[in-house]
């Protein structure tokens, strides 16, 4: 037998809950929509709850709970209504049939499986309540208040099978894992206006977040740093951190912990100018960057990409590139460790970092090593004095970094020792050029240039003058470039590189001069005796007062017509390669005679020195061969 609710408690109670009604006799239908908030746990009026981690997510089950007050031998028949944008989807969808006998609260619920929505679309559930004796089980009045609809939240992290509608609540759900087994969770979309009052935050945790290649950005107008990782660590994989250009603050900032950026991560568009670094890298923190991972395009006021505050940076790989500083406009080192085994600082044109002060890197304290395929290019590093770099196996060939001193004077030193001092170059001083010396000391060539050592010059116009005798090599690079020597032993070696190019050596020449593409001329002022002159492309003169046994010269192969020019009397043997008579003039003092010998021009010059011309076999002399003066 049905229990009817007659008792004068329940009686008193509805007339006390609500205003007073007569019940009506036929079968009563009360309906009501919920409209809580999806994080809303509350159970005590209508809730939407969904099943799993506390977030209505698309797929999600929806339970539905409705508290009745004292209500002892109630029987309800109820069913639930779903609507998606104010469109029914399901009707009548069975609740069940609820008997309490005792005088308590009482909850009710009922569910509706697999809803399946677009993100971002409102969702609405009602909930019919029936008796069947038709007796009010209490007044509208007395129920809870209900809003309309609820908004079916996003799925946008992922984590051990589990779906979350933010990457707060993934961060927070998250166990604590460990440094060399971190916690995984995947993005499931780009998340443009980071759902959180201040920095995603990681405490003590261990969390490795790969990004499906998605974008996290940076929350308009914050100050805080996008991730504040504390006495933790994070890996970031196939996963973008941007800023919105306006930030004031950091990308991530360490404390007492460690991060890695590995393939395909990325940190861009950070901008703080009153702000050190895009990572900020503290005592007793470490960052490390891997192959292909990028640190591009931010804006600070202090070491654009990273800064080094205490903390070990270590450089395996990747690329720092575009980015801006007053000072290291890639890497600000303040103290700590700075260890550098791959990747680029800087790189085209187009990738530099810029900065006042050390467009690619600014050491200020701590330690710089370098080894392996380290590059620091088109940008310089600038070492306030005192700081060194340490470079150790450096791979590849040519130079890894240009180095601009704070100061000039005393010998500074440059390097820990001078055993790769081959692979830097240093940023001249105005119009004076200096190189590092055979024990890591910055040294001027005004004392010559020695064995082993090497001035470089830059991609631009020099001029560099060295008034005395070199044993070592001026390296000019590109450019239109100007090189006065006081003279060359055997074993120095000028390279004038790309462009029209002078050089002149008021002594003998014993070493070896080579230029490159361009009209060049090379001006030797005494001898020229076992030395060698490579002219390369373009039209070149080489004009020298007298040779001695052992010299060549190379006018190269081109098709532009080469000079080559003897002042004075000569002795001994000059080889002259690739001379075309078609093509190519020689100039000699009066008295030259010339015939073929042995199936080649041989030209005998004035004081019985001999010019061998192999592969030439003209003998129209007169030709290609005139006057000096």
């Amino acid at each position: 037998m049905k229990k009817r609710l007659f008792a004068g408690t329940m009686l008193l109670f509805l007339f006390m809950a609500c205003d007073m009604f007569n019940a009506p006799m036929d079968p009563f239908i009360e309906e009501h929509t919920a409209r809580v908030t999806v994080a809303s746990l509350d159970v005590t009026g209508a809730v939407l709850q969904p099943t799993g981690n506390g977030y209505l997510i698309s797929g999600s089950d929806v339970e539905m709970y409705f508290i009745m007050n004292n209500t002892a031998g109630l029987e309800l028949d109820f069913t639930v209504d779903c609507f998606i944008n104010g469109t029914q989807i399901q009707a009548n969808t069975p609740g069940g049939r609820f008997v309490y006998d005792k005088i308590s609260n009482f909850r009710v619920h009922a569910k509706i499986s697999g809803i399946t929505s677009n993100p971002g679309e409102q969702i609405a559930v009602s909930l019919k309540m029936q008796t069947e004796n038709g007796i009010r089980v209490f007044p509208p009045y007395s129920c809870p208040a209900f809003a309309t609809s609820v908004t079916l939240l996003e799925e946008v992290a992922a984590m051990g099978g589990t779906k979350y509608s933010s990457l707060s609540a993934a961060l927070d759900a998250a166990p604590f894992g460990s440094k060399s087994a971190p916690v995984e969770i995947t993005l499931l979309k780009n998340i443009s206006f980071p759902e959180r009052s201040s920095s995603y935050t990681i405490n003590g945790k261990h969390i490795k977040l790969i990004g499906g290649s998605y974008t996290v950005t940076h929350k308009t107008g914050d100050t805080n740093p996008l991730f504040a990782i504390n006495a933790g660590s994070l890996v970031l994989e196939n996963i973008t951190l941007a800023g919105n250009g306006a930030d004031g603050n950091n990308a991530i900032k360490l404390l007492l912990s460690g991060l890695t950026m590995g393939t395909n991560a990325v940190i861009k568009d950070f901008s703080g100018p009153s702000t050190n670094g895009a990572v900020f890298v503290p005592l007793l923190s470490t960052f490390t960057m891997t192959e292909n991972a990028v640190i591009k395009t931010n804006t600070m006021d202090k070491g654009g990409a990273v800064y080094i505050d205490g903390g070990l940076f270590t450089m395996e790989g990747g690329s720092i590139t575009g980015n801006s500083a007053n000072q290291g406009g890639g890497v600000y080192m303040n103290y700590g460790v700075f260890t550098m085994s791959g990747g680029m600082i800087g790189g085209s044109p187009a990738e530099k970092n810029t900065a006042t002060s050390g467009h690619g890197a600014y050491m200020d304290g701590g330690i710089f090593n370098m080894s392996g395929a380290a590059r620091i290019s088109g940008n310089d590093l600038y070492l306030v004095t005192g700081k060194f770099v340490s470079p150790t196996a450096l791979s590849g060939s040519g130079i890894v970094a240009v180095i601009t001193p704070q100061s000039y004077s005393g010998s500074p030193r440059i390097l820990s020792d001078g055993i790769q001092r081959s692979r830097f170059s240093v940023t001249p001083n105005g119009t004076t050029f200096y190189f590092i010396n055979g024990i890591g000391l910055l040294a001027s060539p005004s004392g010559g240039i020695g064995y082993g050592e090497i001035l470089y010059g830059t991609d631009g116009p020099d001029i560099i003058n060295v008034p005395v005798y070199i044993d070592g090599t001026i390296d000019a690079g590109g450019g239109d470039d100007t090189i006065t020597v006081g003279g060359m032993n055997p074993s120095g070696i000028i390279n004038a590189g790309e462009g029209d190019n002078t050089v002149i050596v008021s002594a003998t020449v014993n070493g070896t001069i080579s230029t490159g593409n361009g009209n060049d001329t090379i001006t030797i002022g005494s001898w020229f005796q076992s030395g060698n002159i490579n002219s390369g492309s373009g039209s070149d003169t080489i004009d020298i007062k007298q040779f001695a046994t052992g010299s060549i010269i190379d006018v190269g192969a081109d098709a532009v017509m080469d000079t080559v020019i003897i002042r004075d009397d000569s002795n001994g043997i000059l080889e002259i390669n690739n001379f075309d008579p078609g093509r190519d003039k020689l100039k000699l003092k009066p008295g030259w005679s010339a015939n073929l010998s042995g199936g080649y021009v041989e030209i005998t010059v004035s004081g019985s020195g001999k010019i061998k011309l192999p592969g030439v076999t003209d003998t129209s002399y007169s030709s290609y061969i005139g006057q000096y003066p």
